[in-house]
């Protein structure tokens, strides 16, 4: 969008104040345009423009923002939004949040610092997962199963492989009735280190709520392996302690187990779809974490020693 069109757009927002500078936010995937507005030359808010065909969905998100923020999550704090006067777009404005994302901060703290900030990111995580949906189309188990067996379809005919993958989908068949019967909740979906932020070494909020989805709360653990504990194992295992109040259950680990190997498939087809040379490294990802989670016993993951 064009300065003059930014300007009037802005012009519209009562109570904003003044704006001193629009810099154009370069961060995330998403194709939506994202500014940061100054005040007193500190940021103050982001402005997030997207097509209008995103209305619904991005009212939804900054809905549950609200809601969220109201009940004294750490989150965005919602501001305005709308639709531009032509109607070729949406947008909406939120403060800004204070501090930097974890993964450009993380590696620099001490661990019991990682560990602090885990805990506190957990704690919020729990908070999020108590908002209930308003519907349930589908049991759970159903929507979750029926996804995975998309995947592996897509798996086997693109004759894609990883490390034990026979053990792994032997393991997942033989443990199917634990997605049974779990509770349906707000899933935050994208939760990690690059969506929360720390400011002055503490836990200050959480980011991102675009890929939000309804489903199991433990299902929000599985990319954990992943990009966070390679950042701060030491966050990781906060996150959980954080989560669980403390001490951590073997039914946790039974879920968290199962979620890690559910989508392993997910992940390596989704790496060929956008990327296809960096199988190879995705591979190499996938064997270590089937190396050093438990699914004999579904016990704890070899790396957590909290």
């Amino acid at each position: 969008m064009d300065q003059k069109r930014l300007e009037k757009l802005l012009k519209q927002q009562q109570g904003l104040g003044p704006i001193d500078r629009i810099c154009p936010l370069q961060k995330g995937q998403s194709p939506d345009e994202k500014y940061i507005l100054y005040q007193k030359d500190q940021e103050k808010y982001i402005l997030r423009i997207a097509s209008i065909k995103k209305y619904d969905k991005n009212r939804t998100i900054f809905g549950i923002i609200r809601n969220f923020h109201k009940k004294g999550v750490k989150c965005l704090k919602p501001v305005a939004f709308g639709k531009t006067s032509d109607h070729q777009y949406c947008y909406s404005i939120v403060e800004y949040l204070q501090g930097k994302s974890g993964n450009a901060i993380l590696p620099g703290l001490t661990k019991s610092q990682q560990l602090s900030i885990g805990i506190a990111a957990g704690e919020e995580l729990k908070k999020l997962h108590a908002l209930k949906a308003a519907k349930q189309k589908l049991d759970w188990f159903d929507l979750r199963y029926s996804k995975f067996l998309n995947d592996l379809k897509t798996f086997n005919d693109l004759k894609l492989s990883f490390y034990k993958d026979k053990y792994v989908l032997d393991y997942l068949e033989s443990h199917l009735d634990l997605m049974k019967g779990r509770p349906y909740r707000f899933l935050h979906n994208d939760y990690n280190v690059r969506n929360i932020i720390i400011n002055n070494q503490e836990f200050n909020g959480i980011i991102d709520f675009d890929a939000f989805r309804w489903g199991d709360p433990l299902h929000d653990f599985y990319k954990l392996p992943w990009g966070s504990k390679s950042c701060s194992v030491w966050y990781v295992q906060g996150e959980i302690i954080g989560y669980c109040g403390g001490r951590v259950p073997d039914s946790f680990w039974e879920m968290y187990n199962f979620y890690v190997m559910l989508n392993l498939h997910r992940r390596l087809v989704w790496a060929y779809q956008k990327n296809p040379s960096r199988i190879p490294i995705r591979q190499k990802i996938i064997e270590t974490i089937v190396k050093e989670h438990d699914l004999k016993s579904n016990k704890k993951p070899s790396w957590f020693t909290c």
